[in-house]
């Protein structure tokens, strides 16, 4: 069956598999990914279930990844496709941006076979990044935790769709790339700053602060212009940077305009200063004590298995950064307390509403009379939308000097 399976060519592997339009750049470099058809046979046959394992995965999952198997064993159509994801995942990773349209879904009429198409273009790629955290002389532990992403995304495949699966391809494939680590409760991936700012620290008193560069667009309220899908009917302003030899005059992060001094203030995060972006994988409570062990527990980590990412700052951008939970909740709330480690900034990238309607209700959307408020977290955001709040994406930073202790 392998042979047959390294004999398809990629027009007649589409027909048998009904694939249409969004597949067709598949066929670029298709015979590049013949040579790992067998390896993938073989791997199927022998590793399949033992990686899953090693990924993390819980034995329900584990079952129905393995019950699948016959069919990309007995269809070479399906183990052939599968091998070229592979290749386009791990051989020629570079040429898959974020959100690639590459990476399509198999159509819905194969069934499981579909379902699990990246479930085992991914665990195939478990041996890899093993090794790869061998070598930097990582715990397999904290490769398995790294993993379990893939098990995280099954369950909310299965909540969504009532079978277990695997469609979120494009965040996963960091955590197979070694650019994401899990170390306890938090995730980090080293990343260059991306964002309008430049953020200064006090020599003496270690205060800091962030000005936004020149041509920024901001509301009155601080948030950039591109806040709330574009719509407010706020005044909007540009901001300025201007820098002498002895100062710098600009606008502060929400646009309160200020100047500092250079024999004071210290220049220490510019775009494309290396961070360490902060994840929080779905997988519980965002717990106070678990979250401080993690940030005690990465520049030790990081210095001692990645000593080429000199990193300079924790940077986290998420809904639950939102400076108005601490307005709505109490100082004790988890979420309040993990705000208060970083200094807030506001998002720059169209921070708006829908990463809370992905999260909190699981994509639904609508008018908050419709929306279910069946716990504490869902009744203070639909209670303040009642009240014509607008909830959005927040920001911060904590620099790497400042203190942790756990």
């Amino acid at each position: 069956m392998s042979s047959s399976a390294n004999q398809l060519d990629f027009e007649t592997a589409r027909c048998v598999l009904g694939l249409g339009e969004a597949h067709e750049n598949w066929r670029e470099d298709f015979p590049a990914s013949e040579r790992f058809v067998t390896p993938l046979r073989e791997w199927l046959m022998s590793d399949l279930a033992n990686d899953a394992a090693r990924a993390g995965l819980a034995p329900e999952m584990i079952d129905s990844v393995v019950q699948v198997r016959s069919r990309y064993l007995d269809e070479p159509a399906l183990l052939r496709m599968l091998a070229h994801m592979y290749y386009l995942l791990f051989a020629i990773p570079e040429r898959l941006p974020h959100g690639s349209s590459r990476l399509a879904l198999l159509p819905e009429s194969l069934g499981a076979a579909a379902d699990h198409f990246y479930t085992l273009a991914f665990l195939a790629a478990v041996p890899r990044i093993f090794a790869l955290h061998a070598k930097r002389g990582i715990s397999p532990k904290i490769t398995t935790d790294t993993l379990t992403d893939v098990a995280t995304w099954m369950l909310h495949y299965k909540q969504h769709k009532g079978r277990w699966g695997f469609d979120n391809r494009h965040w996963v494939r960091r955590n197979f790339d070694d650019k994401i680590i899990t170390l306890g409760r938090l995730q980090f991936e080293p990343a260059p700053f991306g964002w309008p700012f430049r953020i200064f620290r006090h020599r003496s008193t270690g205060q800091t602060c962030a000005l936004m560069e020149a041509g920024q667009r901001f509301r009155k309220d601080g948030q950039f212009a591109n806040a709330d899908w574009g719509r407010h009917d706020q005044m909007e302003y540009t901001s300025t940077l201007e820098e002498t030899p002895h100062s710098i005059r600009g606008h502060l992060a929400f646009g309160t305009p200020t100047e500092l001094q250079l024999s004071e203030w210290e220049q220490v995060i510019t775009p494309g200063t290396t961070i360490l972006s902060i994840h929080i994988p779905a997988t519980g409570p965002l717990d106070p004590v678990e979250c401080r062990a993690s940030f005690v527990q990465a520049p030790v980590f990081f210095a001692a298995h990645y000593p080429e990412v000199q990193w300079q700052a924790f940077i986290c951008a998420s809904w639950f950064m939102d400076p108005q939970f601490g307005e709505q909740m109490p100082a004790t709330a988890n979420i309040v307390q993990f705000q208060r480690l970083f200094h807030p900034l506001p998002y720059p990238d169209e921070a708006c509403d829908a990463q809370i309607y992905e999260r909190v209700f699981n994509g639904q959307k609508g008018p908050p009379e419709t929306l279910p408020a069946d716990n504490t977290m869902r009744q203070i955001i639909l209670n303040y939308i009642k009240t014509g709040g607008k909830w959005r994406t927040g920001a911060g930073y904590w620099l790497r000097s400042s203190s942790i202790s756990p």
